[in-house]
């Protein structure tokens, strides 16, 4: 469960400030945990999966943030390759780092205008290459239903120990739907006391019903309504 929270106010204690461990962001090592739950090639799986795709039932439930925390976590031993791709095609703006984005992406790949290797960029953290949007595409079901998706998809998972796949909401966007059925699995993200069950339980079975393989739910930015140094007593 991924479950970001701010750190609190702890009072002035020195000797509990002196035993206290140091651990790193709460992303981070949620991200970790995550991976090790995973059935891929850096748990050394018998089956593993190459491909996830991390969706939500809205905008802003924070795919984007922990879609490229996981690519991250997952590259972070240089043990194995790892590709972020970002399937938000409808955007003006790659939800990827703009530093690390190329000219062309996604939509050019499947539109043909370019091979999918010249789309690919490496980033400065060894082992992590991403695969942005590409051009503003206005109407991304064009795209989308591209006969060469699959093609696209397979070689790919062929290509990398693990791609983690930004995908649109499919709460909102039906785009996800199609495309989250030729991934090996996928999570939604849902964001902590603003998304109703009953919301995402539909989605649940939304998926299902379109042959996708559902992996599991990640709840982001849980609320902790007690402070850390409380948690820290037991």
């Amino acid at each position: 469960m991924i479950a970001p929270v701010p750190s609190a106010t702890k009072p002035n204690n020195p000797r509990r400030r002196q035993n206290r461990i140091v651990t790193a962001d709460p992303l981070t090592e949620s991200c970790r945990t995550l991976l090790r739950r995973l059935s891929w090639k850096g748990n050394h799986s018998a089956k593993p999966i190459s491909m996830i795709g991390l969706t939500s039932c809205h905008s802003g439930e924070g795919v984007t943030t922990i879609t490229h925390g996981l690519a991250q976590a997952a590259a972070a031993s240089g043990e194995h390759s790892v590709l972020q791709v970002d399937f938000n095609l409808n955007h003006h703006k790659s939800s990827l780092d703009s530093r690390s984005q190329g000219p062309v992406g996604v939509a050019d790949v499947l539109l043909q205008d370019v091979n999918w290797r010249d789309a690919v960029s490496e980033t400065d953290i060894p082992g992590l290459s991403i695969l942005p949007a590409g051009r503003p595409c206005d109407d991304s079901d064009d795209a989308i239903d591209s006969q060469y998706l699959p093609e696209l998809i397979t070689a790919l998972k062929s290509s990398f120990d693990l791609v983690v796949a930004d995908l649109p909401p499919a709460g909102e966007v039906s785009s996800a739907l199609r495309i989250g059925r030729f991934l090996d699995g996928l999570v939604i993200v849902v964001e902590s006391e603003q998304t109703r069950r009953e919301v995402v339980s539909r989605l649940k079975s939304q998926l299902e019903c379109t042959g996708s393989n559902l992996l599991g739910v990640i709840l982001n930015r849980r609320q902790q309504h007690l402070p850390d140094w409380l948690y820290e007593l037991f």
